[in-house]
């Protein structure tokens, strides 16, 4: 009765208990922190992805299946350090809008080894979805260029489930009157 007496006024494990408990709640506060600023960073590189896209399309006076190619080439570089080729994926399309018209997607290129996508914009040949506010005048075009990554977490796999990131950049032709739609890169 002495000895257990004896251990219950003891508190040399105090620091020890309060410590353990510190450290298990800075372990996953770091953990959570390390998780938001990853998909943080991922957040911005996918709307500089999107923008760069729709921004290059956009100052061509004529466009090549080649010349396309090659822009979406830069997109894994612009995302690094994320792996896009493995989780990424690209949807270009241009919306034209005829003489009295509704806007159509007058091509699509589609960019994506390991995901399933498809354009929120429309399919080829479809009324164009825009948003609300933006007004296609006639015989006026768009590029819109749609970037996908599937994320996953690196840290926090059990608390934090993984999700499709989706951003887009839409930009007016600078040069282009008219697409000349039998030289468009064809739809995959």
């Amino acid at each position: 009765m002495r000895r257990l007496l004896r251990l219950l006024r003891d508190r040399r494990g105090n620091v020890l208990l309060e410590t353990a408990f510190g450290m298990a709640m800075l372990a996953t506060l770091f953990m959570g922190g390390v998780e938001v600023a990853r998909y943080a960073l991922l957040t911005q590189k996918l709307d500089r992805a999107a923008m760069t896209l729709g921004d290059l399309l956009s100052r061509n006076e004529t466009l090549t299946l080649a010349e396309i190619n090659n822009i979406m080439d830069a997109i894994p570089h612009i995302m690094e350090p994320f792996d896009f080729e493995a989780s990424g994926g690209i949807v270009l399309s241009a919306v034209q809008r005829m003489q009295g018209g509704d806007p159509t997607v007058a091509w699509q290129v589609q960019q994506s080894d390991h995901l399933t996508i498809s354009s929120q914009i429309g399919a080829l040949g479809d009324v164009a979805v825009l948003p609300e506010a933006l007004n296609l005048n006639d015989n006026e075009n768009l590029f819109v260029a749609e970037v996908y990554f599937n994320f996953e977490p690196m840290l926090v796999t059990d608390m934090v489930t993984g999700s499709q990131l989706y951003h887009r950049g839409i930009f007016r032709a600078r040069l282009m009157d008219t697409l000349d739609i039998e030289a468009a890169p064809p739809s995959p």
